[in-house]
This record gives C-alpha cells, structure tokens and sequence, in this order.
C-alpha cells in the first residue's frame, strides 16, 4: 500500500506551512515534506528575475533528491519503521505539479489562494519589517509581484482544489479532508 500525497501551494506567505502543518494533525497518520528542507541539494534559477523574463519554467528547479525521497516515503521505503508507509504525506510544494520532477508524485493538490497585499504583509510580520528594506520592497512592486502572479497563475492551474487564504488553517485543513474524502485516524 502507498500513500496518498497531498501537495499544497500558494505564494510566500500564502499560509502553506500552517495549512501542511494542520492537516498532518488532522489526519493523524501522516508526515510533512518541505520543499526548503531540500535546498541545499537542490538547484535553483540563478536569476529570478531573468527566469521570469525567458517564461519561467518551473522545471528549471532540478530537486533529485527531494523527488527520490518523496517516491521512497510514499512507497514505505522512507518511514522511520522502514514497515508501513504513513497512510499520508503533505508536501509543501510551492511548485505544485508544474514541476514535473516532483509533481508527478502528487495526487492531490491544493492551492491556496492569498491575495497578494495579505502574503507580503504576513512576509514582512513573519520575517521581520527591519529585514527587509526598502529595496525588497521596491524590487516586490518592480518584479516580485510579477513573479508572484505567475505562479499563481500557472500553479493553481493545475490544482484540484483552490482555497480562500482568507480563512483559518483548521477550517481551510477540514475543508481539504472533504474534498479529497480523506479518512481521519485520530
């Protein structure tokens, strides 16, 4: 038996992790994978900006072992017990399934939809206002924003379930368990 994958995405600051976090409590038998936790061995755009510009195509992030431990953990092979896998994984997928290398592990997805003032104000109470400056700011009113709008575009597209980023995580946690009829073992 494998697992079932439940992929969720928004813009930084869109409510991914409250909303992997939720849902892994709800669910009872379930783990997180976050995409950030594979940085350091994953390969990333070196010029955002540029990126945008030639189309932005998500498959530029190269992530192998990040999709290599996702197939391993929903085929049971990555589970601490190494017997059976959890019943499911919530991956925190800023990428959704346009990233072909880790979406094709997905089998559910949702995208919360956060309008764009709400992210940047939770960005600048999560991270900090003072950390951020004036010239993060004015690059997000340059082309951040742009960068932001196109994976809400393209990402969402794709997705089988659209959120309000408006609501809270334990409403928009129950909501996905609806939807996807996912069975709750707590």
């Amino acid at each position: 038996m494998s697992s079932v994958v439940i992929g969720v995405s928004a813009v930084s600051g869109g409510g991914k992790t409250r909303l992997v976090n939720e849902l892994v409590q709800l669910l009872g038998d379930a783990v997180a994978v976050y995409f950030d936790e594979f940085d350091d061995t994953t390969i990333h755009p070196p010029d955002m900006r540029a990126w945008l510009l030639e189309g932005g195509d998500y498959n530029a992030w190269q992530a192998p072992v990040l999709a290599e431990h996702l197939r391993l953990l929903k085929e049971g092979a990555g589970s601490a017990s190494n017997t059976e896998p959890p019943r499911y994984i919530v991956f925190d997928a800023p990428l959704g399934r346009v990233h072909a290398e880790t979406g094709v592990h997905i089998d559910h997805m949702v995208f919360i939809h956060t309008p764009l003032d709400v992210a940047l104000a939770r960005r600048l109470l999560r991270d900090g206002a003072d950390k951020w400056g004036d010239d993060h700011l004015r690059n997000y009113l340059d082309w951040t924003r742009d960068l932001f709008t196109h994976l809400v575009e393209n990402v969402s597209s794709t997705a089988d379930l659209i959120l309000d980023g408006m609501l809270p995580a334990n409403t928009l946690a129950q909501l996905t368990a609806d939807e996807f009829k996912l069975r709750l073992s707590v």
